[in-house]
């Protein structure tokens, strides 16, 4: 094809309509850009084609390996370049031997690893962002840029494309016009999924500094890291962060919070769920726990008071310190904002949340100290099972509870009012202790259960006053739920809320899976997404093995005991294939565990 023709098709113009982004103070800096490679090995692959959309210029570009000039060019424009996966992938191809991009000094923003960290393999930002009433953690069946768009809502135009189009050295006017679609439709999605990450993080930039909103830290870092630097900002000092290895390895051992098992598997009545809201914010500012003095001349320091006299140190009490003027700052703009509906709630929620991990941790060395966090949690160890003790006293059984909550069963003769009454007077007794006791400070009703079936730490079952079921813990509500399980749940929910159980026969269970494997047995089949068979160092991994029978890409296969094609002790079948199996050929242990807590 020649190359006029090819420079024809290789631009065009675009602006988004969304003026949060256009108004982003360095929204001209960032390109968004995808590749497309021969190979999936990051230290051999060429980069083929490079495609780009720049907010600078307000165009898409696409270009062919022989245009590197005009590629690193664009890229010289930009201070930020935007991918997906291209923290482990695009990037390192863009500067390995083949192709020898210069992008050391680029920002890398990563929109997959804004949800998800794949070197610390634990979730980003997915824990938070909700959509349709369920967090994308919840909602992601795996994180594919296609899925991802989809779960979010965005249109998708992205068709298949044979991979192997890109290991030719020539193409025709039909194969450009493929690529050049399959190329432009990737980064349309990407470009839809950053300008997402802008509009759904706006209200965390009001809290840190221009250096954090230049680089888009405020979005692309982990929770902590904001927390870090919004608290610092917000407090007028300058985050520090260690480097020192063997400082970093220095980490409090803490008892953790206070845990009381459940005490009966099942109770009835009018159950109170009482909850300290923001029991660990407020007690580290009102005990002024980021300011500990080791001065024996100091006669203004708390000592715990008569409650909490087993403190590892001794705090500041002549003036609340400045992170802990901070803090109670930001948990009462967190009340207002909350009441009036106004998303600056949820970045505030974000840094009262992760403040105790940040405590605990010596890379952020501005909170960090060895015993805050160890006396945090002490602390409310020792007012928990203070609460836990006058509620027992006065007649109420405590049944369950967990570091900020204890479930309570009312009385026959006392009401709610009752209830508000003593929770009032506790909240009352426990702050008279603190140097620096709030009015915020209190025992709040967090829900009231009707019925309740308790199976550990974190781990219940209920109904609550407005007949809704609530399950929190179980294997069934985890995001890594089998499919079948999830529809099973479905079925249920309703007989359980007009049958007032949760139990029923095992019979009753075996008869719905029957009938939803007879409608498609997909349902119960574990999506494989697999590289070319010579990118795994491993040839006998269930990966290289599905790879070889089937080729690189997706493919749903069913775990079963005797038929297929890949496998040894657990077999995979295809769907097909699967159609001839037995029920008892099945591994269905993973959705039994998860129906276990509603097995009769």
């Amino acid at each position: 094809m020649e190359k006029n023709k090819v420079a024809k098709m290789k631009t065009q113009k675009f602006k988004t309509t969304s003026d949060i982004v256009l108004n982003h103070p360095y929204i001209e800096d960032v390109l968004v850009y995808d590749i497309e490679t021969d190979s999936l090995d990051t230290q051999t692959a060429r980069c083929v084609f490079f495609g780009a959309y720049s907010y600078k210029h307000e165009k898409y570009f696409i270009f062919h390996e022989d245009e590197k000039e005009e590629i690193q060019a664009l890229i010289d424009e930009h201070r930020i370049l935007v991918g997906f996966n291209n923290k482990s992938f695009d990037g390192p191809i863009l500067q390995n031997s083949k192709n020898q991009f210069d992008i050391l000094y680029k920002i890398c923003f990563d929109c997959l690893s804004v949800l998800y960290d794949l070197q610390r393999r634990r979730p980003n930002r997915e824990v938070i962002i909700k959509h349709n009433g369920k967090t994308l953690q919840e909602s992601l069946p795996n994180r594919k840029l296609k899925t991802v768009c989809e779960v979010l809502g965005f249109p998708i135009t992205k068709g298949d494309i044979d991979y192997e189009i890109f290991r030719q050295d020539s193409w025709t006017n039909e194969e450009y016009n493929k690529i050049y679609q399959y190329l432009h439709n990737d980064i349309n999605l990407t470009r839809r999924l950053f300008e997402f990450y802008i509009e759904y993080f706006a209200p965390f930039k009001e809290y840190v500094d221009k250096g954090n909103i230049a680089k888009f830290d405020y979005i692309r870092s982990s929770l902590g890291s904001y927390a870090y630097s919004a608290i610092c900002n917000l407090a007028g000092i300058e985050p520090k962060f260690e480097d020192d290895y063997f400082k970093l390895q220095q980490r409090p051992l803490n008892a953790g919070g206070f845990v009381l098992s459940p005490q009966i598997p099942y109770a009835e009545g009018t159950i109170i769920y009482a909850d300290w809201a923001s029991l660990y914010p407020s007690i580290y500012f009102q005990c002024n726990l980021f300011s500990p003095s080791d001065n024996p001349k100091n006669l203004d320091l708390w000592k715990g008071g008569n409650m909490f006299p087993d403190l590892q140190k001794t705090y500041k009490c002549d003036e609340i310190g400045k992170i802990e003027k901070v803090i109670k700052q930001i948990y009462l703009d967190r009340l207002r904002y909350k009441k009036e509906g106004d998303v600056r709630q949820l970045p505030l929620k974000i840094l009262l949340n992760t403040l105790y991990g940040i405590s605990g941790s010596p890379i952020f060395k501005n909170v960090f100290n060895m015993t805050t966090s160890g006396d945090c949690t002490y602390i409310g160890r020792t007012l928990n099972q203070y609460t836990g003790k006058r509620f027992s006293e006065s007649g109420y059984k405590v049944i369950y509870g967990d570091t900020d909550s204890t479930f309570l069963v009312l009385p026959e003769d006392k009401t709610i009012e009752d209830y508000k009454a003593l929770a009032a007077e506790i909240a009352d007794e426990i702050k008279a202790e603190f140097p620096f006791p709030s009015d915020t400070f209190k025992l709040d009703i967090d829900d009231i259960y009707s019925k309740i079936w308790l199976f550990g730490k974190k781990n219940y079952c209920g109904i609550n006053k407005d007949n809704k079921l609530i399950v929190k813990g179980l294997p069934i509500k985890k995001h890594n739920a089998s499919q079948l399980g999830m529809k099973i749940f479905e079925i249920i929910k309703p007989l359980i809320l007009e049958q007032n159980t949760i139990k029923f026969p095992k019979d009753y269970f075996n008869k719905i899976i029957d009938a939803e494997i007879a409608k498609d047995i997909a349902i119960i089949g574990q999506l494989y997404n697999v590289k070319s068979p010579s990118d795994y160092k491993s040839t006998t991994s269930i990966q290289c093995q599905i790879a070889k029978k089937f080729g690189e890409g997706s493919h749903i296969l069913i775990p079963n005991k005797s038929l297929g094609d890949v496998g040894k002790t657990k077999k995979y079948a295809t769907t097909e294939q699967a159609k001839t199996l037995n029920f008892s050929d099945l591994f269905l242990d993973k959705v039994w565990n998860e129906l276990e807590p509603f097995i009769k």
